[in-house]
């Protein structure tokens, strides 16, 4: 995989080492179409994790970075 941040490395290393992942992916064709204010956005998640019993859309952030 390729990252845009350490910290994006960082969570693939953890996430790689968690015996509850079942498939970890960093999407390229997966976003939310959402709107702020009269303008249409898209988020794209870092990654997208299915455990055991669930499925989680991540977004590390660098502690600096957090209430970005």
């Amino acid at each position: 995989m390729k990252f845009d941040s350490d910290t994006e490395r960082k969570m693939s290393v953890i996430l790689e080492n968690d015996s509850k992942v079942l498939k970890r992916t960093k999407p390229k064709d997966f976003y939310i179409d959402y709107y702020l204010g009269n303008k249409r956005e898209l988020y794209l998640p870092d990654f997208v994790v299915e455990t055991t019993d669930s499925i989680y859309i991540l977004e590390p952030k660098n502690a600096t970075r957090v209430d970005d």
